[in-house]
């Protein structure tokens, strides 16, 4: 067996046994679950990355998978949060599957495409993303949190979840970092597009959907920031931009109508 089939392999069984963890150490009062499940976790990354550096290349759902999990394990050793791995473990796993199964095996990139831009457009635009669906994750389960302590249900795994207050203030960073690097990405790509198409809007169905996307989270942190919009509806209207990001950037990739079908990129060649 090929080095690099081995870490993919380990990566995928890693991410699958941190997923079996985290959920019995929501359901069961077991000892050190969350910590064997971050552990696992971070070993999983470890396989993953050995295998981006070894073969130089990644499909991008599968770096969105690696960013999401790096993420995570920043965050829970910033704040007192190992349920947020019972939701992230999962997302990590099926991310990182669907990059094995389904992903497009092609390393060609067009020689236009391998400028500077490209780079800074595709790394910004992934960390952006595992960003924001971690923000998202953060904001589930402020509004579960929400609706464990309106119904007085002080049982369970409510126990196990972090304050609201942590919670909110951890979904809030995690948007302001990750509209930053939308931001870069963003300006990356218009200069990227100059380069390739010949002009910095092309009304490319994704770069129309990702404007949309970028003004109602541009909004949403104004209003957070300037008028004190928080609480329950600031979750709420996370939950929805987030769903809408990734909805819709998937359903333009799964229907192939956006220019931007390069799956398999060389970031590192």
């Amino acid at each position: 067996m090929q080095l690099s089939y081995f870490l993919i392999l380990t990566a995928l069984v890693l991410y699958g046994l941190a997923t079996v963890v985290f959920a019995a150490h929501m359901m069961r009062e077991y000892k050190h679950t969350a910590r064997i499940g971050m552990g696992l976790l971070l070993a999983g990354l470890l396989a993953h990355a050995a295998h981006a550096l070894r073969t130089g290349s990644l499909d991008t759902t599968g770096w969105l998978a690696f960013g999401i999990g790096l993420i995570v394990v920043i965050v829970t050793l910033r704040y007192p949060m190992s349920a947020l791995g019972v939701f992230a473990a999962p997302l990590v796993f099926l991310s990182f599957t669907t990059a094995l199964f389904v992903g497009v095996r092609d390393s060609s990139v067009h020689i236009a495409l391998k400028s500077y831009w490209f780079p800074l457009h595709v790394s910004a635009a992934i960390v952006a993303d595992a960003l924001l669906a971690v923000a998202g994750l953060a904001a589930i389960m402020y509004l579960l949190q929400d609706h464990f302590l309106k119904n007085k249900q002080l049982h369970g795994a409510f126990h196990k979840f972090p304050s609201i207050h942590v919670l909110d203030d951890v979904s809030l960073k995690l948007l302001s970092v990750g509209f930053l690097f939308m931001t870069i990405g963003m300006c990356a790509g218009a200069f990227l597009a100059r380069q390739y198409w010949g002009t910095h809007w092309y009304e490319d169905p994704r770069q129309i959907w990702s404007f949309c996307t970028w003004l109602i989270l541009g909004a949403m942190l104004s209003a957070r920031f300037f008028t004190g919009f928080r609480g329950r509806r600031a979750a709420f209207v996370t939950v929805f931009a987030v769903t809408c990001i990734f909805g819709g950037l998937f359903s333009l990739n799964y229907f192939n109508i956006t220019k931007h079908n390069v799956t398999y990129m060389e970031l590192v060649k």
